[in-house]
């Protein structure tokens, strides 16, 4: 764990002072390696067999893998493309919205009473990477050539702060825009 980690703080130093990339590029590398992990986990669970001892191992590996295939995926496609705000919010709407569309597969499973359910998650996984797409596609593009742009007025806008209480207690809700 020591040397991996030391190699990767050094590799990833390189790579910001080669190539300087935006922070757009660096959240979008960040939450494509989350897709990837709940992605994977849901195809790891899907796999799985037996109790939930085998099915815990299963969808920790699938979670590992995916991380592992958001990130490199995802550093691949960053150097010819620097997503917008607005795409990466899009693709995080798209993601929630297909998984979230998927669930009635669910309802299969209730008439094939012999069917595993945990092999909806493959859909629900699905649907999620077709919602990252969509969103993609969809999400309103830069404005400007340069990466770093972040549209008209500042990276993020707050507009309202508010307290909040819940069975947990009392806390803050914060909402804005992120450009």
């Amino acid at each position: 764990a020591f040397v991996g980690s030391v190699l990767g703080g050094v590799g990833g130093g390189v790579i910001g002072g080669v190539l300087e990339p935006s922070p757009k590029t660096s959240m979008f590398v960040l939450s494509a390696s989350g897709w990837g992990a709940m992605v994977g986990a849901a195809f790891g669970g899907a796999a799985s067999s037996g109790g939930w001892k085998q099915a815990n191992d299963a969808v920790t590996v699938g979670g590992l893998v995916g991380y592992g295939v958001g990130m490199l995926g995802s550093g691949g496609a960053s150097i010819p493309w620097v997503p917008s705000w607005g795409q990466l919010g899009a693709m995080w709407a798209g993601f929630g919205i297909g998984a979230a569309a998927t669930t009635p597969i669910y309802l299969v499973y209730l008439a094939v009473p012999d069917a595993d359910p945990r092999t909806g998650l493959i859909a629900q996984g699905i649907g999620g990477l077709l919602g990252i797409g969509a969103g993609a596609l969809l999400g309103p593009r830069n404005k400007s050539s340069d990466p770093y742009a972040t549209g008209d007025g500042p990276f993020a806008h707050l507009m309202g702060v508010s307290p909040t209480i819940s069975e947990n207690g009392l806390g803050l809700q914060a909402v804005g825009i992120l450009r």
